[in-house]
């Protein structure tokens, strides 16, 4: 069974101690990056080492982070009265019940002896991230290898928050008992434009997240296995489930707490500094404007000496993390399973063929179970070659954001929602 290793931040923070002898305003690089060796994901190490990353320390306080009116206050009742439940699912101690709705940091008081810290901690990171709210983004997706931008594709994407948010900003009705729902329209290039993925997740521990795509060349929708969320976005090295760190859902994994540490973690220093801009937008919500969008990635800066992928703009910041183990309870999450190009091509073939619909659907059902995302997303992006039945294979190099957000705005069937005090692009 695959097991997952997941670095949390928590919200003590520091500067690097002067027994490193890197002090804030250092740059980290290939000369001086043992120092912080201990600091560092071994793989994260391995390119400063090699002189593939250069990045600046940076103090990040917690004074630079602010919460939404209403958040702290929220977490203190938290602390008060949720638990888990069997499922791992955070309930009223008292009612034996899911509160209606849930805000702040569900288990801001996590010991590390508690056998359930690790689901806590885990909870605690999907709230923060939900306080802010429902968005719709046009993100870029690059597909870097040594040699540049190989790819690239826009992504227009929306999330709508049923819980986490200020209540008066989440939909005033919620039937179907949702968390959350996502959207994502692929909008370049013309190969990929129309392809399309939906999820829902559910507040109910026993109910599987639903997911559907839709791909131009099938020109059908398919339900996809929530299993398939670990395979890449549109045959990239990114999935679903990476999402802000992780993805998932909880209640899916068997979560334990493995270590509790300092370390070093990538920041947007211009956000820290106050740099990023905000605009209110007519509709609702505002645009968040960055000043990094031009030397965000590698490729980006000119003379770059590293590799093309290099977090170029990000700064370093040492913080405390929780580290966990989580093991899927589903055996299809990760699974090791290889389809050479001529299965893919034949069950494409078999998809579209004319003739009894069982053999289309069990094609494409194969396809889904063992390839998911990950094939579907390279179909529209080579020829089928009919005669010969086998493509020429296409080799998908590491995806990098470019951790620019321009667009940013709140659903318009939705309020008007205040400006953050402290946003940061994605690095």
């Amino acid at each position: 069974m695959t097991a997952l290793a997941l670095g949390l931040l928590i919200g003590a923070a520091g500067v690097v101690g002067r027994a490193t002898a890197i002090e804030p305003g250092t740059t980290v690089d290939q000369s001086n990056v043992d120092q912080v060796k201990d600091l560092l994901p071994p793989e994260v190490y391995a390119h400063f080492k090699k002189g593939e990353y250069a990045n600046k320390l940076f103090d990040f306080p917690n004074s630079r982070w602010s919460w939404d009116d209403g958040f702290a206050e929220a977490t203190k009742w938290n602390a008060e009265h949720l638990v888990l439940d069997e499922h791992k699912s955070p309930i009223d101690k008292d009612t034996k019940k899911r509160p209606d709705y849930i805000r702040g940091l569900p288990f801001p008081d996590i010991r590390e002896d508690d056998p359930e810290a690790g689901y806590k901690a885990l909870w605690n990171l999907d709230y923060a991230y939900y306080t802010g709210g429902n968005s719709h983004n046009l993100t870029l997706l690059n597909w870097v290898s040594r040699s540049g931008v190989d790819r690239a594709s826009v992504q227009d994407v929306f999330f709508l928050y049923y819980e986490g948010q200020p209540r008066q900003y989440s939909p005033p009705k919620n039937p179907q008992n949702v968390l959350f729902q996502f959207l994502a329209v692929s909008v370049t290039p013309n190969d990929l434009q129309g392809t399309a993925a939906l999820g829902y997740r559910f507040k109910d521990p026993t109910k599987r997240d639903l997911s559907w795509a839709y791909v131009p060349a099938l020109r059908r929708v398919r339900a996809i296995s929530p299993a398939n969320r670990s395979d890449g976005f549109l045959g990239s090295d990114q999935s679903q489930d990476d999402g802000f760190f992780f993805d998932g859902k909880p209640e899916d994994f068997d979560w334990k707490i493995v270590g509790h540490k300092e370390g070093l973690r990538f920041v947007d220093p211009d956000s820290i500094a106050g740099k990023s801009e905000r605009k209110p937008l007519s509709g609702g919500g505002w645009r968040s404007i960055f000043s990094n969008n031009d030397r965000t990635i590698g490729y980006m800066v000119k003379d770059w000496k590293g590799v093309p992928w290099a977090p170029a703009a990000a700064g370093l910041a040492k913080r405390k993390f929780w580290v966990l183990e989580g093991v899927p309870k589903d055996r299809y999450y990760l699974p090791e399973i290889d389809f050479t190009p001529e299965e893919v091509s034949a069950l494409l073939i078999a998809a579209l063929a004319p003739g009894e619909e069982d053999a289309a659907e069990a094609g494409v059902r194969k396809l889904v179970a063992g390839v998911g995302a990950s094939a579907l997303g390279t179909i529209s992006a080579r020829p089928v070659t009919v005669a010969s039945g086998s493509p020429p294979p296409i080799v998908f190099p590491p995806t990098s954001r470019s951790g620019s957000t321009p667009s940013c705005s709140i659903a318009h069937i939705v309020p008007v929602r205040p400006q953050p005090d402290c946003t940061s692009s994605s690095t």
